[in-house]
């Protein structure tokens, strides 16, 4: 049995009329009880990889937001190609497959990745859970591992653009000691 993997999805860009007909095209898909990719995506690593359970969609003119599940990792190929198919969009996702500790935030544009943070098995070190099922982020009691996994994603996401802004020159060495 596959495990899942939970992803949130934004859509963002000028122009969100073909993502929308895609979104539109899954939910209905969903709505019969299939997973959904669009027509003409291959299967990688003779795996399918639909995106099924689609939930808690939101389109409006500023984007487009849904969760879905995904069989053992994040939809990164499929994520690119609907990205390549909606030009000028960019896509969004968070995931999380707690059964193999996967966790990150990738952003693809133009159907490229762009960026790709993630949790690796040295920052799960820093979390530690006691007899009574309690759980330490750093040494300090959290609610969840979700809150622990969370902050390490955004501390990370910090330090890219912190680095960003000082190689554009943006932030002086002094500011940066």
């Amino acid at each position: 049995m596959a495990n899942n993997c939970f992803n949130w999805i934004q859509v963002y860009g000028s122009d969100l009329t073909k993502a929308q007909e895609l979104i539109r095209e899954a939910i209905k898909r969903n709505n019969e009880g299939y997973g959904w990719l669009p027509e003409g995506f291959e299967h990688r690593d003779g795996y399918i990889h639909y995106l099924f359970d689609l939930d808690d969609i939101v389109m409006d003119n500023g984007g487009i937001s849904f969760q879905c599940w995904t069989k053992w990792s994040p939809p990164i190929e499929e994520l690119k190609g609907l990205a390549k198919m909606c030009e000028g969009t960019e896509w969004r996702c968070q995931y999380e497959e707690s059964g193999m500790q996967l966790y990150g935030r990738l952003v693809i544009k133009d159907g490229e990745v762009v960026s790709h943070i993630f949790i690796d098995d040295n920052d799960m070190k820093r979390i530690e859970q006691d007899a009574e099922y309690n759980v330490y982020f750093d040494g300090e009691l959290v609610d969840s591992e979700s809150v622990a996994v969370e902050e390490m994603l955004d501390e990370k996401e910090m330090g890219i653009r912190y680095n960003k802004l000082k190689t554009e020159g943006s932030v002086s060495n002094a500011e940066a000691q």
